[in-house]
């Protein structure tokens, strides 16, 4: 497992240890600076330099939306093709955001010899300066790592003084299908020190993490946690402090019944950096791939999504008169235990028995399996089909797409 801190924040002592560093303000309004790459961590560069009124130069064959918007509305310049030297004349800064170490180790040595410092992410070897988050602002500037620390209230500085060196990313893994993980957080989880990660994350998905990386699972199945929430926040909190690189990988989107909120605010508290990455929810992605839009034109303009699974004294109760009566479709997370009180307490509070509805088993994933009833008959069905969790219900008519849609 590697040791070396995440470059979010940077520890002097290890990175300037070989020469003194020395801290210092540089006026970039009107000059040129340099960016080489078109993702997510050339984006941050670039933010940092305009916030900064510099004159910004991307060069890179593709760019990321954002960066695109950039270019249209003439903020920044633009070289759709891969660097070549000389691209660096008349900069007083460049930034390497590629990830590829041996184009960091050409670009800096064109900037040693035309006297233009180089920044390149996560390759200290090849950055002339690095850039320190300001304790004080939570808006701070990316660092080397090309990163801002995204916690609300997290800062530079752990209690009693020291650097924090690591960071969590919170990843939406998606809903099972590997290729549904967001580009991002792929990105994040190739690069992690540790991952930490969820039962119903794809093992195919694991596999794109660091050889070295150490796994964590920390699943959680009806009745039965391996990890209480609680400590895992204190092993996140851990991690991080440890100076590593911490992906935690989550089912579906980390914020939509994943208990990622509750992540957050114990690594914020903790003034621990982290960075929320959304991921493809469970609820819109698995009727998709059932073939079942959760609003159509003339059969449903509004959708809700409630967990089905609820332990005593842990959540308020549901309100199922409302949920019953004011919404087109109705998805069910978590639901199968509880499917036939679902199912009595939605037709007591006015829900039409004969309702179309679906369940869909592991959805996404090579085992789906879609058993569609009406909503009467929805406990039965999942009974006679030997349904296995997880397992989401949706409820409304958008289901009777679902013989010409599912092909």
């Amino acid at each position: 497992m590697s040791t070396k801190p995440s470059l979010d924040y940077i520890d002097r002592q290890t990175y300037f240890g070989r020469v003194a560093g020395y801290p210092l303000v540089v006026d970039l309004e009107g000059r040129k600076c340099v960016v080489i790459g078109g993702g997510g961590v050339a984006e941050r560069k670039v933010e940092g330099l305009l916030a900064a009124d510099a004159m910004v130069t991307v060069v890179s064959p593709r760019l990321s939306q954002r960066l695109e918007t950039r270019v249209t509305n003439g903020e920044i310049q633009h070289h759709r093709r891969r660097y070549q030297r000389g691209d660096l004349a008349g900069a007083s800064l460049a930034f390497v955001a590629t990830g590829d170490p041996r184009l960091a180790a050409t670009v800096a040595r064109e900037g040693r010899s035309r006297g233009v410092w180089v920044n390149a992410a996560d390759d200290p070897e090849h950055c002339d300066f690095f850039l320190e988050p300001r304790p004080d602002r939570r808006d701070a500037p990316p660092d080397c790592g090309g990163r801002a620390a995204r916690s609300a209230g997290a800062t530079a500085l752990e209690p009693g003084g020291r650097v924090s060196a690591g960071i969590v990313y919170i990843v939406g893994a998606g809903p099972g299908d590997p290729g549904l993980i967001t580009v991002r957080g792929l990105e994040l989880l190739r690069r992690a020190d540790v991952v930490v990660h969820d039962r119903l994350v794809s093992g195919k998905l694991l596999d794109e993490a660091p050889p070295q990386a150490r796994r964590v699972f920390v699943g959680k199945a009806c009745g039965a946690h391996s990890l209480p929430q609680r400590e895992i926040n204190a092993l996140l909190i851990d991690e991080a402090r440890r100076g590593h690189r911490v992906v935690r990988l989550k089912g579906g989107d980390p914020f939509v019944f994943g208990r990622g909120g509750e992540e957050a605010l114990a690594l914020a508290e903790a003034g621990v950096a982290f960075e929320v990455v959304p991921g493809v929810t469970s609820a819109v992605a698995v009727p998709a791939a059932a073939g079942i839009p959760l609003t159509h034109r003339g059969l449903a303009s509004s959708f809700a999504v409630v967990t089905g699974h609820r332990q005593a004294g842990e959540d308020e109760p549901v309100d199922w008169g409302r949920l019953a009566r004011g919404v087109d479709t109705l998805v069910v997370v978590m639901g199968l235990a509880n499917l036939p009180t679902i199912v009595r307490e939605l037709i007591a509070n006015g829900r039409d028995p004969d309702t179309p509805a679906a369940l869909i088993e592991r959805g996404t994933t090579e085992a789906q399996r879609t058993v569609t009833a009406t909503l009467a008959t929805l406990a039965d069905a999942a009974t006679a089909a030997r349904l296995e969790a997880p397992v989401l219900a949706v409820i409304g008519q958008v289901v009777s797409l679902r013989a010409v849609l599912a092909g």
